[in-house]
This record gives structure tokens, sequence and C-alpha cells, in this order.
């Protein structure tokens, strides 16, 4: 959830959100934004509460009506989905402080002494912050980054490698057999995966044993193509001497079957024989 938020100082009733973007927002959810005015000077500022991360900018307007010759308001971006980017939500902020500032009749589009707010003029002011809104670019916030070590295992020749350049997309139009532990960083959104392409040669197994700590998840893969019992019997021994190890047995499994588009594998069947169900 992202908005764009303008709150107003009144020096009768204190701070309070003027106007919010988009409009269905309800005020209530970021009713906490505006007594910020009353802890930070005028200055751009982060502030979080909670989940809810806050890009802040308060700032005076000439005024000769007011107090003091001006008038103080606090531009705010919120958003619960990340890390707000200050260097973009800083020059965000300031270009919506100049346009505010040399906006025509700024000073009657809030209600005060008891006056109506002048309908144009307030008008004027949604248009300017829901261009800001509709053009607040994809990367105002920083998403939460993840790092996780997947393991990947099965027979050799079953297609490990191939899937992992599959999702690199560096597909090669042949693949060599896996000789020794290749691990391959995957940035997928906001998750970084540094995947360990075990070889599946049984002589070469011995390898596997100092990458089996500090996993995070394991990936088993297997032909769909080998219903042969001698295939599947190997591949079950395989499955159970990898999770049942105790460093093993809490991560989280993905039983992948490959090379669909080969065959119309009966998988029902193939999770009964590598006791999968």
């Amino acid at each position: 959830m992202n908005a764009f938020i303008l709150s107003y100082f009144d020096a009768l009733i204190g701070p309070s959100i003027l106007e919010i973007m988009p409009r269905d927002m309800k005020k209530e959810d970021f009713q906490l934004i505006p007594d910020l005015m009353n802890l930070y000077e005028n200055e751009f500022f982060i502030h979080i509460f909670g989940n809810l991360q806050t890009a802040n900018l308060i700032f005076d307007i000439s005024s000769m009506g007011d107090r003091g010759g001006v008038m103080t308001f606090q531009a705010s971006i919120a958003s619960t989905k990340g890390e707000i980017n200050e260097d973009i939500a800083r020059d965000i902020l300031e270009a919506f402080q100049k346009q505010v500032s040399e906006l025509t009749g700024i000073q009657t589009a809030i209600p005060r002494r008891g006056k109506p707010a002048n309908k144009q003029a307030r008008e004027n002011l949604r248009e300017i912050m829901d261009g800001v809104f509709r053009s607040l670019p994809g990367d105002i916030v920083r998403l939460h980054s993840w790092d996780a070590k997947v393991f990947i295992f099965g027979e050799a020749s079953v297609g490990k490698t191939t899937i992992l350049n599959t999702l690199q997309e560096t597909v090669p139009k042949a693949t060599l057999p896996t000789l020794n532990m290749d691990a391959t960083k995957i940035k997928v959104s906001n998750l970084t995966m540094t995947a360990y392409d075990a070889p599946g040669q049984e002589n070469l197994r011995v390898l596997w044993k100092p990458y089996l700590k500090g996993q995070d998840g394991l990936v088993f893969v297997l032909d769909s193509t080998r219903v042969d019992l001698e295939s599947l019997t190997k591949s079950k021994h395989l499955l159970r001497d990898i999770i049942s190890r105790t460093s093993m047995e809490k991560l989280p499994l993905l039983v992948l079957f490959n090379k669909n588009d080969l065959s119309e594998p009966d998988l029902p069947t193939l999770e009964r024989e590598l006791g999968i169900t």
C-alpha cells in the first residue's frame, strides 16, 4: 500500500490531514502522520510506524493573513511495501513543495476561520497531488530483500542444470553433465537465491556433504520419463537419504517432476512409488 498525504498545521486545532491520495484511502489509517509536525522542524525526514514507513517534508508557504506570515504543510509518502528510497522521495517532495508554493490561491484552498475552502483552489491542489501520486516511480520503495540457499539434487541427467539455466534465461543448446558442485545466484523479485547444483553421478555424491549444512530449502528433481521400477527405487532411496539427515529433516522440500513435455506421466503413481503422497 502506497499513499500520498498532505497535512496542514492550524494554529488553533493543531495538525490534521488535509488531503490523501488515492482518494478512497481512509484518513484513520494514517492518523499519526500529522502529529509528526509536532516532532520535527521544517525538513525532510523518514519516520517509521510499525510496518508503515513514511518519507516527509515539512515546509512553509507565505501567507500574510496567518500568524507569522506563513502556512505550514507536511507532504508525506507512506508505504507498507518496504523501505522507501530516500533520495527519490526527497526529490519528489521538494518538487511538490515548489508546485504548491506556485499554486495561485493556495491560501484559499483550506477552510479557515469559519470560511469554507475555495472549491477551485482545492480542486487545483488535488490535481497536483493526484499527479504526484500517479507518477510515483516503481523504485520509490525498495522491497525487503531476502537471501536463501537452496540445495538442488537428483539422479544424473534429470535436468537440474537446465532448470537453473532456464531461471537465468541462459539456456545453452546442450548441457554437459555436472562434474562438480556449481553455485548459481538467481534473483527473483526481492529474493536472492543461491542454488547449489549437485552432480547426480553416484561416485560424485561425496561432494555433497559440505554443502548440506546451512541450507534453507531442498529441491529434488526427477525425470518423469523414467518410470521404470529401478529408476524410481534409486530416486526414492536418494531422497530418503537426504531428507532423513538431522540438518535436513525440517527444511521445506520441493519435488520437481521434470520433462513433462516429453511424456504424460502418471503423477499419482510416481508420488505413491516415491512415498511422497
